[in-house]
């Protein structure tokens, strides 16, 4: 699966490089990089990049807010860390 490209930290631009490659291979309901990226916010597979502490990001996921997590393509984001374990994603150099 191409998610295995990304690193645990990214932004759009390369979140719209994998998510070229997911679309493509028939994901009901998913026919763009916004609708993949509501998607795995929706399940809490990405979150939203809020801050840092001295060992971590610090990252908020759609389950933690009585809403929709809204984002942008300004945003940074990050994976989860049981989905960066299950999909094997990279580390991030950052």
């Amino acid at each position: 699966m191409a998610l295995k490209e990304l690193k645990t930290i990214f932004n759009w631009d390369d979140f719209s490089a994998v998510a070229a490659k997911v679309t493509k291979t028939g994901i009901l309901g998913v026919t763009d990089r916004t609708e993949l990226m509501s998607l795995l916010m929706e399940v809490g597979a990405i979150g939203r990049v809020v801050g840092d502490s001295e060992k971590y990001k610090e990252g908020i996921f759609e389950y933690m807010v009585p809403h929709k997590l809204i984002f942008s393509d300004r945003d940074i984001f990050c994976i989860h860390p049981v989905f960066s374990e299950y999909f094997c994603c990279g580390r991030s150099l950052s």
